[in-house]
């Protein structure tokens, strides 16, 4: 009985919780939720604008199953990646806005801007927060783009096909605009 209680706490104290960090209980009500979920976590300490289009939204509360697992996933740590960057280097920013959208009704495009201080994206100073939206957007079968500007802020884009879209498809060049 004491090994058994044993292993009951080392589940609920230590086990459960990776389990909860490596996939957000959240993205189970869906991308949009997760999204909110973000924005109240940082809004205490960012001026977070969330933007979500209409048919988006619209085709995610029709179904929570519009989105693999893994899309959701992929989204939701690179809008946390992005705004954990914004509160480490530009916490200052006074116009952060988390965009989602579907376009075309076929691609996912995640933008995270800010009016802070920018960055130099030659630096290889900036290279971990990087790596990591471009992993996510990769592991998504999507692509990512930065435009930062000393002085001026900082936008990150990500776009991710949705299941069905041919990787060949979709490319770099639409990122653009």
């Amino acid at each position: 009985a004491d090994i058994r209680r044993k292993l009951e706490e080392l589940q609920n104290d230590h086990i459960r919780p990776i389990g909860h960090r490596l996939f957000p209980s959240i993205l189970r009500l869906g991308i949009v939720a997760g999204l909110e979920s973000l924005a109240d976590d940082y809004g205490a300490e960012l001026p977070i604008d969330l933007q979500v289009g209409k048919q988006l939204r619209d085709r995610e509360q029709a179904s929570r199953r519009f989105l693999p697992d893994n899309v959701k996933l992929a989204l939701y740590r690179i809008a946390e990646e992005s705004l954990a960057n914004i509160l480490k280097h530009t916490p200052a920013a006074k116009n952060i806005v988390v965009k989602l959208s579907l376009s075309n009704g076929r691609i996912l495009r995640l933008e995270v801007s800010d009016d802070g201080g920018g960055f130099d994206t030659a630096s290889p100073a900036n290279g971990i927060g990087l790596a990591i939206i471009s992993d996510y957007a990769a592991a998504a079968g999507g692509s990512y783009a930065v435009k930062s500007i000393p002085g001026k802020g900082t936008r990150v884009r990500a776009q991710v096909p949705l299941p069905g879209l041919e990787a060949g498809q979709m490319s770099r060049g639409q990122l653009s605009g």
